[in-house]
């Protein structure tokens, strides 16, 4: 994942939880087993993510 031009590189989603990645902070919210929620609070400037077994469903950006 990079958020604002810093990248993290992650095996699974629990190890970013509770960090600050380019200023962002990021929580996680585990709906159930390899389902859940990833929460990116503060300004985001740019943005990307992606994996080989990751499957995204919506991404829904709030102001």
């Amino acid at each position: 994942m990079e958020i604002n031009g810093v990248l993290e590189n992650v095996q699974d989603f629990s190890d970013i939880e509770g960090k600050v990645i380019g200023g962002v902070n990021v929580t996680l919210t585990s709906a159930s087993g390899p389902k859940g929620v990833l929460n990116l609070q503060e300004m985001i400037a740019s943005f990307s993510i992606g994996g080989q077994e990751l499957w995204i469903d919506h991404i829904c950006p709030r102001k």
